[in-house]
């Protein structure tokens, strides 16, 4: 309990402090200067909230289930390291070797299905900024073209302002779990 206490202490709830403030500033930035296309865009915010607190969750899955395997493996090398002059007195090396290999390839499907809900929710995460994007482009466009706004410097300043925030509150959600956690414990 101590050591999630410790975690939340720590630095991130500074980082979840800036995300934060991060955020707040890009939704106030983007409404001061289109309110239109600032409560299109704001859609945005909890699309990539969810995808990155799912990425941490089944991240954080197969990495303890990697962790237990990979851990067993360490056992293996422990007890040929202590018994060393008995395995090879028996001539037991390439037994312990294949022992050892089989644990550790035991934790590497654990990896892989780590590596693929990475890139998998991560690219779902910049799908949905560029889709985002896109569609502030767009509107920002048709905002422009009927009279509504008059300066296109706005639509990107709203469009980017809000790309941060929810870039930095996608950043964030994992810290907030952490934070959580601590304060459970």
């Amino acid at each position: 309990n101590m050591e999630r206490i410790q975690e939340g202490i720590g630095d991130k709830l500074g980082v979840l402090i800036r995300g934060l403030s991060m955020v707040l500033t890009s939704i106030i930035i983007s409404l001061c200067y289109q309110w239109r296309l600032a409560l299109m865009m704001i859609g945005l915010i909890p699309i990539c909230t969810i995808c990155m607190t799912l990425l941490s969750r089944f991240l954080e899955k197969s990495t303890e289930q990697e962790l237990d395997k990979v851990g067993v493996a360490g056992v293996v090398a422990e007890e040929a390291l202590m018994g060393v002059r008995t395995i090879q007195a028996f001539n037991g090396q390439e037994e312990m070797v294949a022992k050892y290999e089989k644990e550790l390839n035991s934790g590497k499907l654990y990896a892989i299905w780590g590596g693929f809900w990475s890139g998998f929710f991560g690219g779902l995460f910049f799908f949905w900024l560029m889709a985002f994007m896109g569609g502030g482009i767009l509107y920002g466009g048709y905002l422009l073209k009927i009279g509504i706004m008059k300066n296109p410097g706005d639509v990107f300043i709203v469009i980017v302002a809000m790309l941060l925030g929810a870039y930095f509150l996608g950043l964030i959600s994992p810290h907030m779990m952490v934070l959580l956690n601590a304060r459970v414990a």
